[in-house]
């Protein structure tokens, strides 16, 4: 049974009444997560308890599991001005990703940056010439958040240094840092990065997150660094 550590049948039928109330309060969402906490389950049971059996109306994973984290974890303490973190494991970052894209499918990307650049700009995405030091556009690119460059300014651009991909209202992308997951995202187009991890390519949008020694959600306005910028590799 999904509750079958909660030896109380009364505790069980609290925990339900929270999990299967449509508009449960913000304490009684503390207080389960906090409660099953008590009785032996981790974080990442904990959510998937919630993601079964909840039936609340506007329902949201990635909020759920930050305010999870932060029950469990307790609140850590930021520099003023930044924002706290959610203590996203990789498998729940690749879970949230796959949740709010489809599969892209494989591409495959012509090995000349140029080329490059206008077979994804014909795919849908932005492509933006790479700085020569630096992971971002070697040009003014705040503009194209909200409409892409024309083919002619592509044609134009100088993309000797490599290309970015601007995360779009069509496309969003997920890096992870570490390796071992390309059969995870056998349907979806992955580009591998020059440490190791690599970069999957979404059909949909996502929310930017980004957890430290993990990966990065990259929604709309964020920036990759895309295949064949040197170092950068699609399998063979």
């Amino acid at each position: 049974m999904i509750l079958d550590r909660i030896l109380s049948d009364r505790k069980r039928e609290d925990v339900l009444n929270v999990l299967h109330s449509v508009h449960p309060t913000h304490n009684q969402r503390l207080w389960l997560v906090g409660f099953l906490y008590y009785v032996g389950y981790n974080l990442r049971e904990i959510l998937g308890i919630i993601s079964s059996e909840n039936r609340w109306k506007g329902y949201d994973w990635e909020k759920t599991a930050y305010q999870a984290s932060s029950v469990i974890t307790g609140k850590r303490k930021t520099p003023r001005g930044q924002k706290q973190k959610p203590a996203l494991t990789i498998d729940e970052l690749i879970q949230t990703f796959m949740s709010n894209t489809k599969p892209t499918g494989r591409m495959v990307v012509p090995s000349t940056a140029l080329w490059a650049a206008v077979y994804y700009y014909l795919e849908g995405y932005t492509p933006l010439p790479k700085d020569r030091d630096a992971k971002r556009p070697m040009i003014n690119w705040k503009q194209y958040q909200e409409k892409p460059p024309t083919l002619e300014e592509i044609m134009s651009w100088d993309w000797s240094n490599g290309l970015c991909l601007l995360a779009n209202d069509k496309f969003s992308f997920i890096d992870i840092d570490a390796s071992g997951y390309e059969q995870v995202f056998k349907d979806y187009h992955v580009e591998f990065t020059p440490r190791g991890g690599l970069h999957a390519f979404g059909l949909g949008t996502v929310k930017s997150v980004n957890v430290e020694n993990v990966g990065e959600l990259k929604g709309k306005g964020t920036l990759i660094v895309a295949y064949p910028t040197q170092g950068y590799r699609v399998k063979g």
